[in-house]
């Protein structure tokens, strides 16, 4: 049985490297890219940045989000916060995307220290080079807001898992967790262990946290999910947090009715 539970996890990270499918319209002046070389191992990212429409007519601030599989959602995402916030009438944010890389690379990066041998490990150094380095390189570019209410990590999958893992190490640098599809499933449910030590560290602080995935994903990825779901309401009094199920829709194909059940959360409590 454990094998078999195995297995079906695995053959899901087939599934981790599937675009959002639809290319979107989003204005060349409106995006801007650089390359930035992570001091915590031998990696080097590509970063897209979508700028708000009023941007360069403003003097304001912007809270950002930073969101994982960039060359996949980047668009998605940039195009939809600028929609899902024009109809809400509130500012829109700048969005962050680090690109993809290497499924190897991408099992590694987005995964804790791997107890089971299935190759992971990386996401400690990960994050602290995208809360070490990445943001105040945002922060000396772009008129970035500097209030943690208003600084965003998102990803999907074993991205959604990397998020989990932010809201929990890396609480302090974040303000608003938003966990698409997100594979707890991984390494045994490691990511568990990892909330109680935790825990009492953070739960009292005030932050978004919304988790989103598709009806037809299944046990491997609901149970988890539904678990740290269970946890989320016990003990986190002061997180705001709400979930989605996307109707009728699977792993890959939920992707971007969550992104913007996300946006509509964002945006309503702000």
């Amino acid at each position: 049985m454990i094998d078999m539970y195995k297995y079906i996890c695995y053959s899901i990270l087939l599934l981790l490297l599937a675009s959002c499918g639809d290319s979107f319209n989003i204005e060349e002046n409106r995006v801007e890219e650089f390359e930035l070389a992570s001091q915590f191992e031998e990696s080097t990212y590509e970063i897209s940045v979508g700028l708000p429409e009023d941007y360069d007519t403003s003097n304001d601030d912007y809270g950002f989000i930073i969101v994982l599989d960039g060359g996949d959602c980047f668009e998605l995402l940039t195009f939809h916060a600028n929609s899902v916030s024009n109809e809400k009438s509130k500012q829109n944010v700048i969005v962050v995307g680090i690109m993809n890389f290497s499924f190897e690379g991408r099992k590694y990066n987005y995964t804790t220290p791997d107890l089971d041998g299935n190759g992971g490990g990386g996401n400690d150094k990960f994050l602290q080079f995208i809360t070490q380095q990445l943001i105040p390189e945002l922060e000396s570019r772009f008129r970035v807001s500097s209030d943690r209410s208003k600084k965003s990590f998102m990803g999907h999958s074993l991205g959604g898992l990397t998020s989990a893992v932010a809201f929990l190490d890396f609480n302090d640098h974040f303000g608003n967790f938003f966990l698409l599809s997100p594979s707890l499933w991984w390494d045994d449910q490691v990511v568990f262990q990892k909330e109680e030590s935790k825990r009492n560290d953070i739960k009292d602080n005030e932050q978004l946290l919304f988790i989103s995935y598709g009806e037809m994903e299944g046990i491997v990825m609901g149970l988890p999910t539904q678990a740290f779901e269970d946890r989320i309401i016990e003990f986190y009094s002061n997180t705001i947090y709400d979930k989605n199920i996307v109707q009728n829709e699977s792993h890959a194909s939920s992707k971007e009715e969550s992104t913007i059940a996300s946006l509509n959360f964002y945006f309503d409590n702000q």
